[in-house]
Parts: C-alpha cells; structure tokens; sequence
C-alpha cells in the first residue's frame, strides 16, 4: 500500500522561486543509521537547500511496519526518509535540538489533525497571493496517529521568505 499524498503545491504569486533555497541541515535517514546518528550534528551536512528540486524528490514509501518503543506505536516507514532542519546550528559536535539553534532559516509550519476540506480551504483559498510551497508529511492519512477520526491530514507549508533586493 502506498501512503496518499498530497499534490506537491507550488504557489509563487508574483515571485519567482526556481532559485529559491535557505540554509539547512541535511540528516540521513534513521533507516539507514539509527535516531542517534540522524540526531548528530557531526554526521549531518549542511548546505542549501533549493526548493525546487528538493520537491522534486519527495516520494512516498510503502513501508507500513509498526514498531512499538514503550508505550507507543510508530510506522517504521517514517524511517526511510532523510530529515531536514532549516536552522544553523551553534556547534556542529552537538545533537539536533532547540537549545542548539543559531539562526532560523525558514518559517516550516506542520500542520497536523485537519480535514481534507480544512486542508483543501487552507491551501486553495487562504493562502491566495503567499508564496508558499506546500507537501504531505509522512503522518498525512496515518490510521496510526489519527486512528477514529478523519481529521487525519498532515502535511506542511513553507512560505517563501525571499529577502527584498537591496540597493547600496
């Protein structure tokens, strides 16, 4: 079974973002490593990372596995994916954590836990005239974090924060 996902959603009002990136940290997946290396800022890369391809590349997975730790039950498929933070660090020998954050790079809001005509409502018709860039996050349509309910979208958008140009 393939997760659904949703329409790679690319608003650019009267912006142009083909050259649109911001600086981030790039962390491989916990799939190919464990958490404890994703997690350290010693093996992540940093760099730019450009919008546009970058949406190019995000795919779904057909890993539907359950892992229980503790209490919880997580989908083994959010695994397989790389991570990314739009943040520069403070020290690159320490973890991924908020208490290590420099610099914010990119406004990422998650949205959890909404309709598909709360999500549809706010992609198509609130967020007319912002530049943003929208995609599902891996719990979009998850039985396991929203199993009672259909309000079980889950995805996030990235509005383009372009700097003006400016003149000397």
């Amino acid at each position: 079974m393939i997760k659904e996902n949703i329409p790679q959603s690319v608003q650019t009002g009267n912006q142009e973002i083909s050259n649109w990136s911001f600086e981030a940290s790039h962390h491989p997946s916990p799939n190919k490593t464990s958490w404890k290396v994703t997690n350290s800022l010693s093996r992540c890369k940093t760099g730019q990372l450009r919008v546009d391809p970058y949406l190019q590349r995000i795919s779904t997975t057909t890993n539907t596995d359950l892992v229980v730790r503790g209490d919880k039950t997580y989908e083994k498929g959010k695994e397989d994916f790389a991570l990314y933070c739009p943040v520069t660090w403070q020290d690159m020998n320490g973890s991924r954590t908020i208490k290590n954050v420099k610099t914010v790079n990119a406004f990422v809001c998650d949205i959890d836990g909404v309709t598909h005509k709360e999500m549809d409502a706010l992609l198509n018709d609130k967020l007319v005239g912002i530049c943003h860039v929208s995609y599902s996050s891996f719990s979009h349509c998850s039985k396991i974090k929203f199993p009672t309910t259909t309000s079980n979208c889950a995805f996030r958008i990235v509005p383009c924060c372009i700097a003006p140009h400016q003149s000397a």
